[in-house]
C-alpha cells in the first residue's frame, strides 16, 4: 500500500512507522471490521496526547480514503462498471456500520 504519505506526521512518528501503522490498522479492520478499535499508542508502541491521536486517526482516514479512491479508479478506467460489480467491491472492502 505505497501511497502518498501525510506532510505532518505527529512528533516522533517517521514515514515509515505510519506506514506500519496502516498495514496493522488494514489487518485489524480485516478481522473485524465493525468493531476494530484503532489504538495508534499500542500498534506503534509510543505514546501519544490525544490531539496527536486525533491527527493520526485523520491521516489514517486520509490514507485510506486515498487507497480506495485508487481502487474505483482502477475498476473504472477499465470500462463501464455495473452497480452490481461495485456494490461488490464495496461489500468487501467497506466496514460496515455497527
Amino acid at each position: 500500500m505505497q501511497l502518498h504519505h501525510p506532510a505532518t506526521l505527529p512528533p516522533g512518528l517517521s514515514p515509515a512507522e505510519f506506514e506500519q501503522l496502516a498495514h496493522d490498522v488494514f489487518a485489524l479492520v480485516q478481522r473485524d471490521r465493525v468493531y476494530a478499535e484503532i489504538d495508534a499508542a499500542a500498534l506503534t508502541g509510543k505514546t501519544f496526547d490525544p490531539a496527536e491521536t486525533a491527527q493520526i486517526r485523520q491521516l489514517l482516514a486520509l490514507y485510506f480514503g486515498e487507497l480506495a479512491g485508487r481502487a474505483v479508479d482502477e475498476q473504472t478506467t477499465s470500462g463501464s462498471v455495473e452497480s452490481v460489480v461495485m456494490r461488490d467491491w464495496r461489500d468487501q472492502n467497506l466496514r460496515h456500520a455497527a
